[in-house]
């Protein structure tokens, strides 16, 4: 079955996310940055325009009804990520990652939902192939999450 193939890949990805040694200090600096915050304003209204460009073509008939609603849930849930983080939500968010393996192999199924919600903004699945594509961390983790030696993205 496909979610148990995912769901087992989420697992082996997720309960190996690390943090660099100096994350909590490379967090606040990257939250208080106000470039950062900037930047985030400024995607979040070129995102807003594009829902209202997307809105617009469709009432004007240039995509079906099923496209439109895939390409505005795309939009809205990349405008959920765009929030300017909290620290402390950041900092607990951190918190749990250090913890991810010990967390995830006590918990039951909501617990883990939870736990990755807490720490993700999206998990992209591959569905001709079953298999899962990217993890999306939280804006203020993005910079911060490793899995192995690379940037989770």
């Amino acid at each position: 079955m496909l979610s148990e193939v995912v769901d087992k890949q989420v697992e082996e990805v997720f309960t190996s996310l690390k943090l660099p040694p100096n994350w909590e200090e490379r967090l606040v600096e990257k939250i208080q940055a106000r470039d950062e915050v900037a930047r985030i304003i400024e995607k979040r209204d070129r995102v807003k325009e594009r829902l209202r460009r997307l809105g617009l073509a469709f009432v004007d008939g240039l995509y079906e009804e099923d496209e439109y609603r895939r390409q505005k849930a795309g939009l809205n849930s990349q405008l959920e990520g765009l929030v300017i983080p909290e620290i402390d939500a950041a900092r607990e968010a951190g918190r749990l990652i250090q913890n991810v393996p010990t967390l995830w192999h006590r918990a039951n199924l909501p617990e883990r939902s939870r736990l990755l919600s807490s720490v993700l903004t999206a998990v992209y699945v591959n569905l001709e192939s079953g298999s899962l594509t990217q993890l999306a961390p939280k804006l203020a983790l993005r910079d911060l999450v490793r899995v192995g030696d690379s940037t989770l993205e």
